[in-house]
């Protein structure tokens, strides 16, 4: 059985980021230190700061086409956040240019849309993600006190990018996009037993490296 209280919160937090990007660059001022302990240029960017710049500069012609696609604008919006959250989950690192980045997004979503279209017709319950105390009261449910909410999200996606590539996609679609076993199994084009190992096993990781004793962020299990 996988840890459903540290999944829904997961998926909360990552809608959260998906709907304004710029969190998912930290502003926390360690950043800067330990790129510099590393020893890696100041202007050199992480693939964060590529990703939102590569989704920021091609959103509104993303967007205009997934509109024109669906007819909708808010089923064109959730795909373009989706596609957004699957190239983060697969962190294509090799990338380095910010237009390639981009085509990497479109890409994304055309795949999000045959996706949607494929499970059209099947309504999905979520919280509701207007609820300011929705992030709070998930942490609580799943056993994580925190002292700060920003460090709390932080070290979720830390933790997050940490699971090796399959998990973290696996576990991604599961919590972000609230995909079945079955259909997050399809999208992979991988066994339906492998993605609950990959969820099962990547939700263990998280548990593990959030509960850290020197993670030093005040979250703990």
């Amino acid at each position: 059985m996988y840890d459903a209280p540290l999944a829904e919160l997961l998926g909360a937090v990552l809608r959260e980021f998906a709907s304004d990007p710029l969190g998912l660059v930290s502003d926390r001022p360690e950043s800067a230190l330990v790129r510099i302990g590393r020893g890696e240029r100041a202007s050199e960017p992480s693939f964060d700061e590529l990703l939102v710049e590569a989704y920021e500069s091609g959103h509104d012609e993303l967007l205009a086409r997934m509109r024109h696609v669906t007819g909708s604008s808010a089923d064109a919006e959730d795909i373009v956040q989706k596609a957004l959250m699957r190239v983060f989950a697969r962190r294509p690192e090799h990338i380095v240019a910010v237009d390639k980045l981009r085509g990497y997004i479109w890409t994304a979503a055309e795949n999000c849309l045959r996706d949607e279209w494929r499970r059209r017709g099947k309504e999905r319950e979520r919280i509701d993600p207007a609820g300011h105390d929705q992030i709070p009261l998930l942490a609580d449910r799943a056993r994580l006190s925190f002292d700060d909410a920003v460090v709390m999200k932080d070290m979720l996606l830390s933790c997050l990018n940490c699971l090796p590539p399959r998990e973290r996609e696996a576990v991604v679609l599961f919590t972000y996009e609230g995909h079945t076993y079955r259909e997050t199994a399809l999208i992979l084009e991988i066994a339906e037993g492998t993605v609950k190992g990959y969820v099962h096993d990547g939700l263990i990781r998280m548990r593990k490296c959030l509960a850290g004793p020197d993670n030093g962020s005040g979250v703990g299990g």
